[in-house]
């Protein structure tokens, strides 16, 4: 038996869980994927208290709806201090937003997004691992999951971006 999976176009307002003044020193940047093979980039403020995390994730509903979402979280992040140096790092916040769909017959339907994400980072290993858990509640009654569980995440730290050559 063949399964068919209609297709919900989602346009999501950026999740903010924490915002704090930008370090002094460059972040430094990861990238990996989702276990549901979704691109993810991290990136750690230098002084380990701060996280930003870009990820896409896959959800379904319980009316068969399927589709593809993407999110930027900002999230205070908790850094373990070694010698003077920042050696790893644990984040975990959860947030609310708005989100604003339109159905594949084209019925617009707003609804409300929360994600839990968490994280460890080892600067040691320059890797990274968590979990991301969001729930969607459409207007129409509708409700949204990535399955019974977390999506687990990967990451490696990125090379640095080249610099911009001046002017």
């Amino acid at each position: 038996m063949r399964t068919h999976h209609r297709t919900l176009a989602l346009v999501a307002v950026a999740v903010t869980l924490a915002a704090a003044a930008p370090a002094a020193a460059t972040p430094i940047p990861f990238a990996g994927t989702t276990d549901q093979n979704q691109a993810l980039t991290l990136s750690m403020a230098a002084n380990g208290r701060k996280v930003s995390l870009h990820f896409a994730y896959s959800v379904s509903c319980a009316s068969g709806l399927a589709f593809v979402d993407s999110e930027t979280v900002n999230a205070p992040a908790h850094p373990t201090v070694r010698h003077r140096r920042v050696t790893a790092v644990k984040f975990s916040a959860q947030g609310a937003g708005q989100v604003q769909a339109a159905t594949a017959s084209g019925q617009q339907v707003t609804g409300t997004l929360d994600v839990v994400v968490a994280g460890d980072i080892r600067l040691g290993t320059g890797h990274a691992t968590g979990r991301i858990e969001p729930t969607i509640v459409l207007s129409n009654g509708d409700r949204c999951t990535s399955g019974g569980a977390p999506i687990r995440w990967r990451a490696a730290s990125a090379p640095p971006a080249p610099p911009k050559p001046s002017r």
